[in-house]
């Protein structure tokens, strides 16, 4: 999918990508100029980690865990709790 100037991404992690999305794709979200929030969602377990720039331009990194968590996003005037983005998804173990 292709946005002319996002400002927020938010990627669910997969098993076989977890560590190049952490990474390498991570860093290459950050080069986004108008990008200002990235938020990357764990499919097993109600947690996320949210990524967003500072006023200096710099990015900082909070994590959330639980359903009762929210997600900020003061800038775009929108909040995003945890249970509304897993909702209808029942944890267990993988086999």
């Amino acid at each position: 999918m292709y946005a002319d100037e996002p400002r927020l991404v938010i990627e669910v992690l997969s098993p076989s990508t977890r560590d190049s999305d952490m990474s390498g794709k991570l860093n290459d979200y950050k080069t986004v100029v108008s990008l200002n929030h990235i938020v990357l969602v764990d499919p097993d377990k109600p947690w996320a980690t949210h990524w967003w720039r500072a006023e200096d331009r710099g990015w900082r990194q909070q994590g959330y865990d639980g359903l009762d968590a929210v997600i900020k996003f003061p800038d775009l005037q929108i909040a995003i709790g945890l249970g509304e983005l897993y909702r209808g998804l029942v944890f267990g173990q993988r086999a």
